[in-house]
């Protein structure tokens, strides 16, 4: 039994709390769960009192248990406390962000507390279905409150008209019920089921080891039910749930987990969106990677001017009825060269027959853009930027000084890099090629959805079951690091720009290239090098 629930920021300050006994002091408490806090332990004793925590990005659930307790019910009853709050915020469209910022916490207390009260009756945790509490428990918000002002007034009247005095007399027996999460006397005119199987990868390959380090796969069965009645769903898919190649499956509480037969699970599906389950699988040695990414970084002098050239090559390895789109490729400029810097007064240069090319001066890289590529298809790209040496390079900007002229080198190496260096925001150039992308209509683990039944004893209505794969990449889930082996000089002795006083040029950093991944134990792939290019495109 819970006998209070607090939320706190990431200071351990109090947001909003509720008290299950009177009898509590807070003060106390927060002050003994201060002195034993540790983010990486969910479950922590200290002088008699069981502190049960669930740590987020920027706010910490916190429930302190006397005597015994049920670990996993009060851990689960926090998460889905969390994720309730989550969906509210979204659903009013007050945050566009996967997590709960501590200021919607405070700026929405009243919410809050109508929910601890539904969630948790006298310590016990009660109902978190978001389908059900929604109809109910409603929030009203002004205009200004959204942080896009552009569709206000229409939003804002629909809510207010939904907006209801008293609450739905058979959503209040529903809680009371076995099956919580599914109000009865729901009907549709066409009765349909969506399921988006979605996955999502964690891919990193190193080039200097020319071994993948690192290969996860998190999925998920999102769905939507516009459903009559109290249907009753059978999902079999292609794999075996228990014991095959998942690492870990999380499902909603509307799957019995009494009537998983290896590769089937039966439900009774909440009305509305929801997630059926999730899943994790790390075993994925004998999956070929997507697309792969070989970059060459060529130095040269061409007519008494030094010049940077950046070849990629791509090719994609899933089956070519499959297309994947909204590619990017992010290619860093890195320079192995102790006085060459780019001259960003002159304009890259760039070849493609696939996308297009830009120069990203915010992250210092280049980005190439494919709108769809179709599988087993090869591709190349490539740029040139003009380079220059720091001691022309600061005689320039001096001459620039003296006739008061700004150029670009001016503001970027001079200007920019100064405020950074006072704000204390300099970063270090990570030396990774990151591609972001999304693959439609396939699934990278392989999995497919057999077959879906949907029954209804009363009504027997006619159903239409919609299924869709994806698989997507966002940021730097899915990389290549780089090696020394990607760049090549083809500058001579009498090639080579004179160095001068290293004193000259304190404000410029050599970074070494190094990196801790470059000496991580990882898995030897067989058959990996097959995929990639070898011979110019």
């Amino acid at each position: 039994m819970s006998t209070a629930i607090y939320i706190l920021d990431k200071q351990l300050n109090i947001l909003i709390q509720r008290q299950y006994r009177h009898d509590l002091n807070s003060s106390l408490i927060l002050e003994s769960f201060k002195a034993v806090y540790n983010k990486n332990t969910p479950v922590i004793s200290h002088k008699n009192i069981h502190f049960i925590t669930l740590t987020k990005k920027e706010i910490i659930l916190m429930s302190p248990v006397f005597g015994d307790m049920d670990i996993i019910t009060h851990l689960t009853f926090l998460e889905k406390l969390y994720d309730l709050l989550l969906q509210y915020f979204k659903h009013y469209k007050l945050t566009t962000a996967d997590f709960v910022q501590s200021d919607l916490v405070k700026d929405n207390f009243t919410l809050i507390y109508e929910l601890f009260d539904e969630c948790n009756d006298f310590g016990i945790p009660q109902l978190t279905e978001f389908s059900i509490l929604k109809d109910y428990i409603k929030l009203m918000i002004k205009p200004e409150d959204y942080h896009d002002s552009s569709h206000v007034t229409n939003q804002v009247n629909e809510i207010e008209k939904q907006v209801e005095t008293e609450i739905n007399s058979s959503i209040s027996r529903t809680a009371m019920t076995k099956i919580s999460w599914r109000p009865k006397g729901i009907f549709y005119n066409k009765n349909e089921f969506f399921i988006n199987f979605n996955e999502y990868l964690k891919f990193k390959y190193n080039n200097k080891i020319h071994k993948i380090v690192n290969n996860e796969i998190r999925g998920e069965i999102q769905c939507k039910s516009y459903l009559s009645g109290m249907p009753e769903l059978k999902l079999g898919l292609n794999e075996t749930l228990e014991g095959g190649v998942f690492t870990n499956v999380k499902y909603h509480q509307c799957v019995d987990l009494d009537r998983i037969e290896e590769s089937q699970i039966h439900f009774i599906p909440p009305d509305g969106e929801f997630k059926l389950l999730s899943y994790q699988i790390l075993n994925t040695i004998k999956l070929s990677p997507l697309i792969l990414v070989k970059p060459v970084y060529r130095i040269f002098k061409k007519k008494d001017s030094y010049k940077l050239r950046i070849k990629i090559e791509l090719v994609t390895t899933f089956k070519r009825k499959f297309s994947m789109k909204d590619v990017k490729i992010k290619i860093p400029l890195v320079i192995k060269h102790k006085i060459l810097r780019i001259d960003y007064n002159k304009t890259m240069k760039f070849k493609t027959k696939l996308g297009n090319v830009t120069h990203d001066l915010d992250s210092e890289a280049i980005v190439w853009s494919i709108e769809k590529i179709q599988g087993t298809m090869r591709g190349e790209m490539m740029s040139e930027f003009e380079l220059i040496t720091e001691h022309d390079l600061r005689q320039k900007h001096k001459e620039n000084t003296e006739r008061m002229k700004q150029e670009r080198n001016d503001l970027f190496y001079f200007e920019i890099s100064s405020e950074f260096k006072k704000l204390g925001t300099l970063h270090k150039k990570d030396n990774i090629i990151t591609v972001e992308f999304q693959l439609q209509n396939m699934l990278y683990s392989g999995l497919k959805v057999e077959f879906l039944t949907i029954t209804e004893e009363q009504l027997k209505a006619q159903t239409f079951p919609w299924i869709m794969y994806s698989v997507t990449c966002k940021n730097d889930d899915y990389s290549f690091v780089l090696s020394e082996e990607d760049f090549k000089s083809e500058l001579t002795s009498d090639d080579e720009p004179v160095s001068h006083s290293i004193e000259q040029y304190n404000d410029f950093e050599i970074h070494d290239f190094s990196t801790a991944l470059d000496h991580a134990e990882t898995p030897n792939i067989e058959g990996f090098d097959e995929y990639i290019v070898e011979n110019e495109i």
